[in-house]
């Protein structure tokens, strides 16, 4: 026996520097991700989710000033663009809920200090790699656009682009986005109501059967009973139509056995079934699309939460982050960062029952509920009539009860 030594293989690395030239594709195509996104309600309705979750409002956070640079830095940006920044943020976080990746474009004034930011619509781009540099090519209708890094050479003298992605284990250069593995669902979603009329409805389970004991059918009755299921047993225009067969043998007997039921059912099963894949994959509760806030219970409540905690922070930690580290300093707004805002999931409904049980039980008064919710307070005489009725309503209370 002989012995033979094999050298191990060395793994095979993506370098974070690109080691070759020419157009990089993204691991899933845009234009797929951008035809999925219009397809399907539940995907359609969880994508709206997640951007309005992730950016309700933006405030602008430091010193005592930070409102008016928030104002100024809004106005700038709408004499730009004529689009105010909050919807720019949008934009760009619908391109990163969608494609898994997202391109800040940059504006600077003479002096090389950032004016603001656009959005570049991401179905329109693609990354290059160019002298050890990922340059972004925007192509559309008549002129092609190249942008380099931020903050590089190139950058500075040309138009700059900043890159917010997901993490793809295949793909160093691009993102992908979390619902990605629900796109068969959805695709089959799509399929089951396009052809559901062609593919339910006598092709894949047939509407009825016909069966018949006991005799025979002549041909010119087999010709009437077939006459009437395909022409005259369905549509409006049909309805309270009746087949009328008769015999003098009380051994023949029909039955006809309908599968509308099955059918449905097994459309519905279908659709319930992608719609609960295409949930998961965007991890959306079913709860936060389906029911009110008020309706929501403490479990449905807690979904939601921790949907925030595990979605909707990291989407607005990759939006904020460029913000904060890279733009606002190159405004010179050091000392400045940006917050996306959130949404407070306590219903008013949740509210009122809360601060009625307060003021009946004599631990805060109407004033003092009207403090806590941001009103100012009534007059004097309102005052002394919210007092009274409480008043009386507690006399009532005692009345009832037989104190």
């Amino acid at each position: 026996m002989k012995a033979k030594i094999i050298k191990s293989a060395t793994p095979d690395v993506p370098s974070a520097t690109p080691v070759f030239a020419g157009n990089i594709l993204p691991s899933v195509d845009f234009k797929l991700l951008a035809a999925a996104s219009k397809k399907n309600g539940y995907h359609m309705a969880c994508i709206a989710t997640k951007i309005y979750l992730s950016a309700p409002s933006f405030n602008l956070v430091g010193d005592e000033n930070a409102d008016n640079i928030k104002k100024a830095l809004e106005q700038q940006h709408y004499q730009l663009f004529q689009a105010t920044f909050l919807n720019t943020l949008q934009r760009i976080i619908q391109d990163y809920v969608i494609f898994g990746n997202a391109f800040f474009g940059i504006i600077r004034a003479k002096n090389k200090k950032v004016l603001s930011i656009f959005h570049i619509p991401a179905i329109m781009c693609s990354l290059e790699s160019k002298d050890n540099m990922l340059i972004l090519k925007q192509q559309f209708i008549g002129k092609n656009q190249t942008y380099y890094p931020f903050n590089s050479e190139e950058g500075l003298k040309g138009l700059e682009y900043i890159h917010v992605k997901g993490y793809d284990v295949e793909n160093p250069y691009y993102g992908t986005p979390d619902y990605v593995g629900a796109i068969p669902a959805i695709s089959l979603d799509e399929s089951s109501k396009q052809y559901n009329i062609a593919n339910f409805n006598n092709n894949g389970i047939p509407a009825a059967v016909i069966s018949h004991y006991g005799g025979d059918l002549d041909n010119a009755t087999k010709d009437d009973i077939k006459d009437f299921f395909n022409n005259e047993f369905k549509g409006i225009e049909n309805q309270g139509r009746v087949l009328l067969l008769t015999t003098d043998n009380p051994e023949e007997k029909i039955d006809i056995k309908t599968f509308d039921k099955e059918k449905e059912a097994s459309y519905r099963g279908l659709r319930n079934d992608n719609r609960d894949e295409i949930f998961a994959a965007h991890r959306v509760p079913s709860s936060l699309l389906i029911k009110v806030a008020g309706s929501l219970g403490n479990k449905e409540k807690d979904d939601i939460r921790i949907f925030m905690k595990t979605v909707v922070e990291p989407i607005q930690e990759s939006i904020e982050n460029p913000l904060n580290y890279l733009i606002l300093p190159a405004m010179g707004y050091e000392n400045y960062k940006i917050e996306l805002g959130e949404l407070d999931f306590d219903s008013a409904a949740d509210n009122s029952d809360f601060f009625t049980k307060m003021i009946s039980s004599n631990v805060l008064d109407p004033e003092e509920v009207r403090a806590e919710l941001g009103y100012p307070p009534r007059s004097t005489e309102n005052s002394n009539v919210a007092k009274l009725a409480n008043t009386l309503e507690n006399i009532k209370k005692s009345i009832i009860n037989g104190v």
